[in-house]
C-alpha cells in the first residue's frame, strides 16, 4: 500500500478513537491489515513524489479541526512500519523484516487489482470520514 493510503486510514482511525496512544497503536494495526489486501508496492521516482506529496497533504489535513493529536498519531502509527522499507536501503529486501506483514512479497498481486483495492479503500475511508465530520458539525 502506498504511504498516503496508510496515512489516510490512520488519520481516520485517530478521528474516531480520539486518544493519541490508542490511535497510534490502531494505526500500526491498520498497516498490517492493509498490507494483507491486494496491492503493489512501488518506489519509482514519480510515484515517490506523488505518494510523498499526498502523504504530506494528509498529515496537514490531520492537523486541522478537532482531535489533532489523535489524528496525527493514527497517521504516524500507520506509516511507522514502513520505515524499514525506506527506498535507497539496498539491503532492505534481503534483510529480515521486523514488521510481520512485511515478511511476504506484495508485488505478486496484479497491478490492476492492487490499484482497484487501494482506490476502494481510499474512497470508503474518505466517505466515512467526511460523513462523520458532517454529523459532528451538525450535532
Amino acid at each position: 500500500m502506498n504511504p498516503a493510503t496508510h496515512a489516510l486510514v490512520g488519520m481516520a482511525i485517530g478521528r474516531f478513537v480520539r486518544k493519541p496512544l490508542l490511535a497510534l497503536t490502531a494505526g500500526v494495526a491498520s498497516h498490517a491489515l492493509l498490507d494483507c489486501l491486494p496491492h503493489r508496492d512501488g518506489w519509482y521516482p514519480k510515484r515517490r513524489l506523488i505518494y510523498g506529496s499526498l502523504t504530506v497533504a494528509i498529515l496537514t489535513w490531520a492537523l486541522n479541526g478537532p482531535n489533532r493529536a489523535a489524528k496525527l498519531a493514527g497517521a504516524v502509527g500507520a506509516l511507522l512500519p514502513d520505515v524499514e522499507n525506506v527506498p535507497g536501503h539496498e539491503e532492505a529486501p534481503k534483510a529480515k523484516k521486523l514488521f510481520p506483514s512485511h515478511w511476504f512479497r506484495h508485488d505478486d498481486h496484479s497491478s490492476r487489482h492492487g490499484v482497484a483495492a487501494e482506490l476502494l479503500i481510499v474512497a470508503i475511508t474518505v466517505a466515512i470520514y467526511l460523513k462523520h465530520s458532517q454529523r459532528s458539525e451538525a450535532g
